[in-house]
């Protein structure tokens, strides 16, 4: 028997909303570059002094259609004070693109979703970080339900010493919605 994990698009609409209100509260202006923006659902919500929507599937949403890995490394980044990874699995390597971009500016607010489970698999990048590559191909299965500590074991490699976050788990996954504030 297969573990799945069906996508959906926004699931717990109330609870990432919710998330994005703490994360923003306090700010006089929000500037959002949204990474995964799907049909925009979540930033509907909010005042917002600009809005930039990445999706990589066309038809959804008032965005730019492409790979947001493609785009990150050419955007300003100095241009938002927000910038939402809510992705399907762990977006490591948008992190990671993120924090190469040499326009980032401390104090942005990265919010996440990052999704684990036994078989889900963990980016090859977490993996490197930890010099797992050579463990992982021999036990993938007792490594994947640890995906969501090898990322936040990544996150503090970046500098990142705290972030605020709950978990939901679904079934045999675990599904955790967070954010960060950009120290660098």
């Amino acid at each position: 028997m297969k573990a799945r994990l069906t996508k959906t698009d926004n699931d717990d609409v109330n609870s990432k909303v919710n998330l994005r209100k703490v994360a923003t509260a306090g700010m006089e202006e929000i500037k959002v570059l949204d990474l995964f923006a799907g049909e925009n659902t979540l930033w509907q919500h909010f005042d917002k002094k600009k809005y930039y929507g990445i999706e990589l599937t066309k038809g959804k949403g008032n965005n730019l259609n492409g790979n947001n890995l493609k785009a990150i490394p050419g955007l300003d980044l100095s241009e938002f004070n927000v910038i939402d990874c809510d992705s399907y699995g762990i977006p490591i390597k948008q992190i990671e693109a993120i924090h190469k971009n040499a326009t980032l500016r401390p104090g942005t607010i990265v919010i996440y979703t990052a999704i684990g489970g036994p078989v889900s698999g963990i980016n090859k990048e977490s993996l490197r970080q930890f010099n797992m590559e050579a463990i992982y191909k021999k036990c993938k299965f007792l490594l994947n339900k640890e995906s969501i500590n090898l990322f936040h074991g990544y996150l503090y490699t970046k500098g990142i010493r705290t972030v605020v976050e709950y978990r939901k788990r679904r079934g045999v996954y675990d599904k955790c919605y967070g954010y960060y504030k950009v120290n660098t």
